[in-house]
């Protein structure tokens, strides 16, 4: 992500990406993008696929309890709190963090 071709002053070419005088950031962003789609289709054909070939059942997991529904919202307050608000109102001696 930080690539820059100052990094690569005196440099002809790499293993990663061969000519850099041809290299062309518009270019290999749209080989990803592209890469990345080819590969969403994919995906998209392959879930299609095994969907049809699956029996739908209603859910056999029990209800959720308030007390559990309670939980959950504590749970996703806690990680939707940005990380320079949890340490200006946690303890000072700890603070959990999950990066997600």
């Amino acid at each position: 992500p930080d690539f820059a071709a100052s990094h690569y002053v005196g440099a002809s070419h790499t293993d990663a990406e061969g000519n850099l005088s041809t290299w062309n950031e518009s270019s290999v962003l749209r080989a990803e993008v592209d890469s990345l789609r080819r590969q969403y289709k994919i995906l998209s054909d392959v879930h299609d696929k095994f969907r049809s070939q699956v029996e739908e059942r209603p859910c056999l997991a029990p209800e959720p309890t308030n007390a559990d529904l309670n939980m959950a919202q504590q749970l996703l307050s806690f990680l939707s709190t940005p990380f320079h608000q949890a340490l200006a109102t946690s303890q000072p001696e700890h603070v959990d963090v999950i990066v997600v």
